[in-house]
């Protein structure tokens, strides 16, 4: 299995993670940087350019090597590099020949309405939550509870209610808009409560890995998500 992400972008293993079932092989690469998991051990191969855009060869082989074994016995003898924890590395810079923009255009915002309190926020993005969807659901359950959140505020608007912990961190972020629930959760609230105990799917969120997002398509896997509100990860 292997998890692309954009080129020169920090990765991590647990990017690939949720794909990953018993005795399959995967890595997650930013096209420079490569980093294998396999039978529960880790490997970061790479960068695979040099500073001015040349591909190493060395690095190259390597790759190709790992990626074209079939089993976890024979990509596991290719290198004694392995370790049974991964430790972040420093990104490596991406040669500038290799980075190309696609223009940036102006992005639309949707007006925003700061809240005190959880309850306040969440009858207000009920609104916005069309009836029948699981985002309106768990605001239900949110309103019904008298669920609060023990710190922070909570911004709304009509596509998505987001708890602010602080200045510059979020604690969840709720998108109102399609059938199914997505949910980017702060990965302390997530430990908090035990990811074993949550029924929703979880993946690494890619551009912030601090956070997970959390999906459900039933009403069952909703269970137990009203009390990511009510956990303070700055308290120790």
């Amino acid at each position: 299995m292997i998890e692309a992400k954009k080129f020169g972008r920090h990765i991590d293993p647990g990017m690939v993670d949720s794909y990953l079932i018993s005795g399959a092989m995967g890595v997650v690469t930013n096209g420079n940087q490569w980093i294998f998991k396999i039978a529960g051990k880790y490997l970061g191969i790479g960068p695979l350019l040099h500073p001015d855009g040349r591909v190493d060869e060395t690095v190259y082989r390597r790759l190709v090597a790992l990626i074209a074994t079939v089993d976890e016995g024979s990509a596991l003898a290719l290198s004694d590099e392995w370790t049974d924890t991964w430790t972040a590395r420093a990104k490596a810079s991406a040669p500038e020949i290799w980075k190309a923009s696609g223009g940036k255009g102006a992005r639309a915002y949707h007006e925003k309405t700061r809240y005190e309190t959880l309850q306040e926020a969440a009858t207000a993005a009920r609104v916005h939550a069309p009836s029948g969807t699981l985002a309106a659901d768990l605001l239900d359950q949110i309103i019904d509870a008298g669920q609060q959140a023990p710190v922070g505020w909570i911004d709304v608007n009509r596509a998505r209610m987001v708890w602010w912990l602080k200045d510059g961190r979020r604690g969840a972020r709720l998108n109102l808009t399609g059938r199914h629930m997505e949910m980017l959760v702060d990965n302390a609230i997530l430990d908090r409560i035990g990811r074993e105990n949550v029924k929703a799917s979880i993946k690494m969120h890619d551009k912030n890995i601090a956070m997970s997002m959390l999906k459900a398509g039933l009403a069952d896997e909703l269970a137990g998500l009203v009390s990511v509100f009510g956990i303070n990860p700055l308290r120790a």
